[in-house]
């Protein structure tokens, strides 16, 4: 995607993928799913970048490697054996349905298949500058890992039960947080590939 103009305000960030090694006391309702309190810092040393690769370590220990294609983005996470708790480590991605600005505007929809972990859906939005909206969509599957079970979050709330979700903004203008998330077995050395 694109954005043109003279900006001044962040933009674009559709869709965003998020990897924990696991959520606190292995429950899924346990993860931060709000961007704002899901920052995580990561390990400086670890930045990597070139024309079309991006790749860096989070405190969490996740290795996220990155790069783009025509009309795709593609993603190599690599997970610890054990989270942040020294739990076993079972890793869940999740799949955001705001963007960089928070212009998500009325309903956001998700579903992601209970079999596969495939994630599609999509969203309206407005540019960072300009008028107007436009409707972006998505498709996100998974590989390289045995999925334990997905679901949808909304808030800081998700559920293994319920794989669709429609979520609009809230009264006072500013998107609610939703999406999806598939969580894993530990995929050992192997990497969880993201397309």
């Amino acid at each position: 995607m694109h954005d043109s103009g003279t900006g001044g305000s962040p933009s674009l960030g559709n869709f965003a993928l998020f990897p924990y090694a696991g959520c606190p006391g292995d429950d899924v309702n346990s993860c931060n799913y709000p961007k704002k309190s899901r920052k995580t810092k990561f390990v400086n040393s670890t930045l990597k970048a070139s024309p079309g690769y991006f790749g860096l370590q989070l405190l969490s220990g996740v290795q996220v490697d990155m790069t783009a294609a025509h009309h795709t983005s593609l993603f190599r996470f690599k997970f610890p054996a054990t989270d942040q708790s020294g739990n076993a480590s079972s890793p869940l991605i999740l799949m955001d349905l705001t963007d960089l600005s928070d212009s998500r505007q009325d309903n956001g929809t998700v579903t992601v298949d209970g079999t596969t972990g495939r994630m599609t859906g999509n969203a309206r939005f407005l540019p960072s500058f300009g008028t107007g909206n436009y409707v972006a969509y998505f498709c996100a599957d998974f590989s390289g890992g045995t999925i334990r079970d997905n679901g949808i979050f909304a808030n800081s709330r998700a559920s293994a039960d319920v794989k669709t979700l429609t979520i609009s903004r809230s009264i006072n203008g500013y998107p609610l947080p939703g999406g999806a998330f598939v969580r894993f077995n530990w995929p050992g050395d192997n990497a969880i590939l993201a397309r």
